[in-house]
């Protein structure tokens, strides 16, 4: 296995970091938890995600999140893998 595709996704909201990388989504409300499964449904070919530590400035205020209301952002990357014969 080896990396196959790599996706950079800037302005993700900071709230959902916790259910991205850890599936932990305890303080979000029902409303979050949809829109923050409807993206991850959408990369469903993502097997790994990693935040960008440098992008993690907690004063990242962006009114165009890459979804919900206007917040902190970050930018994380998803890795899709694939096999040496692809």
């Amino acid at each position: 296995m080896s990396i196959k595709h790599v996706i950079t996704i800037e302005n993700f909201p900071e709230w959902a970091l916790s259910a991205l990388i850890n599936d932990d989504y305890s303080g979000l409300n029902w409303d979050d938890i949809i829109i923050v499964d409807e993206f991850i449904e959408q990369f469903a070919s993502v097997t790994h995600w990693k935040v960008d530590m440098d992008s993690l400035d907690h004063g990242n205020f962006n009114r165009y999140p890459t979804f919900g209301l206007a917040t902190d952002c970050c930018t994380v990357k998803g890795y899709t893998m694939g096999s040496e014969n692809d």
